[in-house]
């Protein structure tokens, strides 16, 4: 007998018996994919303590962080001290129609008075006028060295040699005056001293530069995928290892935000919220993305995470490879006002963050006061 021949049919038999269309006799199971960021915590606050602090001064227009508290500038041109938590304020000093500040590394503050004279207002209380210009002054920087630069519609002034800057060409540039360019939205000096300066032109987008205040030159900007016809700067910002942000956000008929980061002369963006025409008007569906209408930001370099504020709330995010990450911290409630600077929509109602510590941060609201926000302790100083 041949046994081979008798023994071969055997394993025929059972490749057929195990494939008996088992995919189509199991329930097929709806598994969402994994988070990608789900190793990234986020406790948002459940309950807020809410408190104001009403010292007749109304709104601000600026603030500045010192190690004495506070340095609020008010809508109506004066200075006040006021530290986190207290009950009391108190004028810096009896100058009035200031419009712009800025701090030294000694935390001296410089002020415009009456749009076009500089003052030092040193610690201990001296006040000495250090120049004056014929253009009005829109924002003020001070450099490691305490060089003072005066920024105007017409460039950026160096103070102490009475010199103007102005860059060759412009990334965006709807206006047609020569040299000049609209009032600027935000400043940074960075730990290199270079001097950022942001742009936002509501419906026109923005523009965002860098100037070297060592080297007195511009500094090229690679601007990638990034559109600044479509960006209305709103904050500039500083984060680790020599990398610096830049948040925009426009409600123009649609809502869009972005955040970009610019590294190495190069800008990309890392995170890009818009929504579509069509689904922003006509669709009714809850789900449908309306887009994110982004302000300010700023970096918390205790928790290495991005900090920004958006009409959803503020946000904790992080950005490592090109993973963004963010989750929801908070969401106040905070006035808003109608119309903003060249186009229709709100007006964005914060206007600046700065972050004190973990979880403890302060924002400036264009109707609100100063909010300070203190883990699950919120007051408004008006």
């Amino acid at each position: 007998m041949n046994i081979r021949a008798r023994l071969l049919p055997v394993p025929i038999l059972l490749l057929v018996l195990s494939c008996k269309k088992p995919i189509e006799t199991l329930p097929v199971l709806d598994i969402p994919p994994p988070d990608p960021c789900r190793t990234h915590v986020w406790e948002p606050l459940d309950s807020v303590e809410v408190d104001t602090v009403f010292a007749i001064h109304g709104n601000y227009r600026d603030l500045l962080v010192t190690r004495r508290g506070v340095i609020a500038l008010s809508n109506d041109g004066k200075l006040f001290l006021w530290k986190p938590g207290s009950k009391s304020v108190r004028r810096l000093t009896d100058r009035s129609h200031i419009s712009a500040i800025a701090l030294d590394k000694d935390e001296n503050i410089y002020f415009v008075e009456r749009d076009k004279m500089i003052y030092r207002y040193h610690a201990t209380g001296k006040l000495k006028l250090i120049g004056r210009l014929d253009s009005v002054i829109h924002r003020l920087a001070v450099n490691s060295k305490k060089e003072v630069f005066a920024i105007t519609s017409y460039g950026i002034y160096d103070m102490d040699n009475l010199e103007k800057f102005f860059p060759d060409s412009l990334p965006n540039n709807p206006f047609v005056i020569s040299k000049f360019w609209y009032k600027p939205s935000c400043t940074l000096v960075d730990s290199a001293d270079n001097l950022w300066v942001g742009f936002a032109y509501g419906e026109w987008g923005g523009n965002l530069i860098s100037f070297n205040t060592i080297t007195r030159k511009f500094n090229p900007i690679l601007f990638d995928s990034m559109q600044l016809s479509l960006m209305p700067v709103m904050s500039i910002f500083e984060g680790d290892n020599k990398t610096v942000y830049a948040t925009s956000g426009l409600m123009h008929f649609v809502v869009s935000g972005d955040i970009v980061a610019i590294k190495n002369s190069t800008a990309r963006v890392i995170y890009d919220r818009c929504a579509e025409p069509e689904h922003y008007y006509e669709s009714t569906d809850p789900r449908t993305d309306l887009g994110e209408y982004i302000g300010p930001g700023a970096f918390d370099h205790v928790s290495d995470q991005l900090l920004y504020y958006s009409n959803e709330g503020f946000f904790y995010a992080t950005f490592s490879g090109n993973l963004f990450c963010k989750g929801l911290y908070y969401k106040p409630k905070l006035l808003w006002r109608q119309g903003q600077q060249m186009a229709v929509g709100a007006g964005m109602n914060v206007e600046k963050i700065q972050v004190l510590g973990d979880r403890e941060f302060l924002f400036l609201t264009s109707e609100s006061g100063i909010g300070y926000l203190n883990h699950d302790k919120l007051t408004f100083f008006k």
